[in-house]
């Protein structure tokens, strides 16, 4: 796991990374990440739904409004995805 510290929510939301496939560099937003992930999954009898756990607060907020542009644009869809509320609590760490 790596911990990347950001300033603000926006920059939470729009944070990129660089993974390397081949040499070329992919750059993908974390909203577009996770629609790629679901895109991607096949459902199996074991394991029929893609979990999505949605953490709760404003940080993540710019990660879901991507994540509705996307659907808009029919570029991803949640019918396969079972969507599981997380609450953060710094009593819990």
């Amino acid at each position: 796991m790596r911990l990347t510290i950001r300033d603000t929510k926006s920059q939470v939301g729009n944070y990129v990374s660089s993974p390397h496939d081949l040499g070329y560099t992919l750059i993908f937003q974390i909203g577009d990440y996770i629609a790629k992930r679901i895109n991607a999954f096949s459902p199996t009898e074991s394991h029929p739904k893609f979990v999505l756990g949605l953490p709760t607060g404003s940080s993540p907020l710019p990660v879901y409004e991507r994540l509705v542009e996307l659907y808009k644009s029919k570029s991803v869809s949640f019918k396969v995805s079972l969507a599981s509320e997380t609450e953060t609590d710094a009593r819990m760490l």
